[in-house]
């Protein structure tokens, strides 16, 4: 029986990956937001070239203007230029079962 051969190179797992693990960059409130500014300022510039029509301005608008981070929810008010926080729970209140019970009530009555 012939001898097994042996490599110089190291021997690799099948299931090894053959990609370096990506880190992705966590992306900051503040980049978020800045981001989101940046792509209305665009749309901006791209409506008055005669790039976009009303209702893609509306469109770009809409959707940059909301920002969905770890650190909550922003909305971009364009007209009064500030961002608004949305909470749709303050922070102080704690989830008994009666404020449970009253929430699920009301989101059964919004869907009627």
């Amino acid at each position: 029986m012939p001898a097994p051969v042996r490599s110089s190179h190291a021997t690799v797992p099948a299931d090894a990956r053959l990609t370096p693990r990506c880190h992705p960059h966590l992306v900051t409130r503040n980049e978020a937001l800045e981001n989101a500014v940046l792509v209305c300022e665009t749309a901006l510039a791209d409506y008055q070239a005669g790039l976009l029509d009303d209702a893609e301005l509306r469109r770009t608008l809409e959707r940059a203007g909301m920002v969905h981070t770890d650190a909550g929810s922003w909305f971009l008010d364009i007209e009064s230029r500030h961002w608004r926080r949305y909470r749709p729970v303050p922070p102080e209140l704690s989830f008994d079962a009666r404020t449970v019970r009253r929430w699920r009530a009301g989101l059964r009555q919004l869907m009627t």
